[in-house]
């Protein structure tokens, strides 16, 4: 869910999720890393003080490692403001 805490409609959220893999050993971790990023864009214009729910289906599928863990973050990017 994507809310807009503004006085203005926006529109083009973009957003960009991170899918971060962190070693078990950190000390010793294994050859390139297996994280990703991506570029994502709500499809919806989002009122003042509204919200917009999307799904996310990553375009790369995750492997299954027992070296470590993957962990998302997701941060806009971008947006357009709507009005004055």
């Amino acid at each position: 869910m994507v809310v807009n805490k503004s006085s203005h409609p926006v529109r083009d959220v973009e957003l960009l999720v991170q899918r971060t893999f962190f070693w078990k050993n950190e000390f010793r971790p294994g050859g390139k890393s297996p994280g990703r990023s991506s570029l994502f864009k709500v499809p919806n214009q989002i009122p003042p003080g509204g919200s917009a729910t999307f799904t996310y289906q990553s375009p790369f599928p995750l492997p299954d490692r027992p070296d470590g863990e993957f962990r998302t973050s997701v941060q806009v990017v971008g947006f357009t403001q709507v009005g004055q």
